[in-house]
């Protein structure tokens, strides 16, 4: 259960971000590279709760999806400005 409420709070949240830098003119390399490490990020996350054995993979997951965020906000901060 706890997998899906963590999706449910940093995924769409992400996928804005995503469609501000779009809007703002964002690089599609730079976009499809986001999308591609959120997808890794939330599987990690997910394969390692079915698992309950690799801590690491959750731990990757949670840094790579905190990551996106920052990054995808601070891009969208330095187009701004």
């Amino acid at each position: 259960m706890r997998a899906h409420g963590n999706f449910a709070e940093y995924v769409p949240l992400i996928l804005i971000l995503m469609g501000f830098l779009e809007s703002l003119g964002g690089s599609a390399v730079v976009l499809h590279l986001i999308g591609i490490l959120l997808s890794v990020a939330r599987l990690s996350h997910a394969f390692c709760l079915c698992l309950k054995y690799i801590a690491l993979l959750r731990q990757a997951g949670a840094l790579i999806t905190y990551s996106l965020l920052f990054f995808t906000a601070l891009m969208i901060l330095t187009t701004l400005f």
